[in-house]
């Protein structure tokens, strides 16, 4: 049962981007979640931190398309864990497509007042050692 909460909350991430809708995004996060994400700075703190994010791809975006792959969860009675590839594409406010890239994605999810949110979240890609670059082009 709170496995399959969780992957709905998953999927309600992808309906929430694709819909570019905040409001639904926020019900999926505690007001106090704590984000590192690809972009800058090292760590987002708090729901409008991570609102603010989802808000900046979506001036980029005129239709966005999220997609997860591989999703494993770890699932205790208060405290659940998962991960996933994810990848963000769609058309761009100048009318160019996009197949975007796939990176890293780790779930930390709290069960608060009965519902499983999103406590913490870390989106990476790994980088080549030698040049010191992320390597954006690889494929689940």
């Amino acid at each position: 049962m709170d496995e399959a909460g969780i992957r709905e909350q998953v999927s309600l991430i992808v309906e929430g981007l694709r819909a570019k809708d905040l409001e639904a995004l926020k019900q999926l996060y505690a007001t106090d979640v704590v984000s590192f994400d690809v972009e800058p700075p090292l760590q987002h703190v708090g729901i409008e931190a991570k609102l603010k994010n989802w808000a900046k791809v979506f001036t980029f975006f005129q239709e966005v398309s999220y997609e997860v792959r591989d999703l494993t969860l770890t699932v205790g009675d208060e405290v659940s864990f998962g991960h996933c590839f994810g990848r963000l594409s769609g058309t761009l406010k100048n009318g160019a497509a996009t197949s975007g890239m796939w990176v890293r994605v780790t779930f930390c999810f709290q069960k608060i007042d009965g519902s499983w949110l999103i406590a913490h979240d870390q989106v990476s890609v790994p980088f080549d050692m030698a040049s010191g670059k992320g390597v954006a082009d690889l494929e689940p």
